[in-house]
C-alpha cells in the first residue's frame, strides 16, 4: 500500500488535535464553574462586592435574567395572554419566541431597577424576583410566568 497523502494525514492529526483540546475545554470549564460558585459566595456575596480587579482583569458579577411560564401553567394559556398583553403581543406568533421574550422582560426590568435606586436592594431574592416579573410583565400576566435569575462571574481584561 502506498502512503497516504500528506494532507490527508495532517486532517487525521488536527482531529485527534480538536478532540484532546475540546476534552481540555470541558475541564477548564468544569473548574471555572466550580470557582465561579465559591468565590460567589465565599468572597464577592458575604463582602458586599461588584467587581474586583487583578493583574490587569476586572472580575464582576453577571445576572442573566430569563423568564418562562410558571409551574403548572399551560404554555398556550400563557401564549394567549401574551398575545392580549399591551407590552408583549407584538412576540406571539403561533407560539412565543422564549428569546425574543426574555430580551423584552430583561429591558423592562433594566429600565424598572433604574427607576427604584436601592429600594430593591432591602429585599430577599425571592422577593425581588416577584417585584421585578410584576413590573416588567404587569399584575395580569406575572401568575402565568417565572422569573429565573442566574449569576456568574465575568471577567474582563482591560
Amino acid at each position: 500500500m502506498t502512503e497516504p497523502p500528506a494532507d490527508l494525514q495532517r486532517l487525521v492529526e488536527l482531529h485527534q488535535r480538536k478532540r484532546q483540546l475540546e476534552a481540555e475545554l470541558k475541564e477548564v470549564n468544569n473548574e471555572i464553574a466550580i470557582l465561579d460558585e465559591q468565590l460567589r459566595q465565599n468572597l464577592f456575596e458575604p463582602n458586599g462586592y461588584s467587581s474586583l480587579r487583578l493583574n490587569g482583569a476586572t472580575i464582576s458579577i453577571r445576572t442573566d435574567t430569563y423568564v418562562g411560564t410558571s409551574d403548572g401553567v399551560d404554555r398556550d394559556e400563557a401564549a394567549r395572554r401574551l398575545a392580549r398583553s399591551k407590552h408583549f403581543g407584538y412576540l406571539v406568533k403561533p407560539n412565543y419566541n422564549a428569546n425574543s421574550l426574555n430580551a423584552a422582560v430583561r429591558e423592562r426590568i433594566a429600565d424598572y431597577v433604574a427607576s427604584q435606586g436601592d429600594r430593591l436592594l432591602m429585599l430577599n431574592a425571592e422577593e425581588r424576583r416577584e417585584k421585578l416579573l410584576r413590573a416588567a410583565l404587569g399584575p395580569s400576566l406575572a401568575p402565568y410566568f417565572k422569573l429565573t435569575e442566574k449569576q456568574r462571574l465575568v471577567v474582563t481584561k482591560r
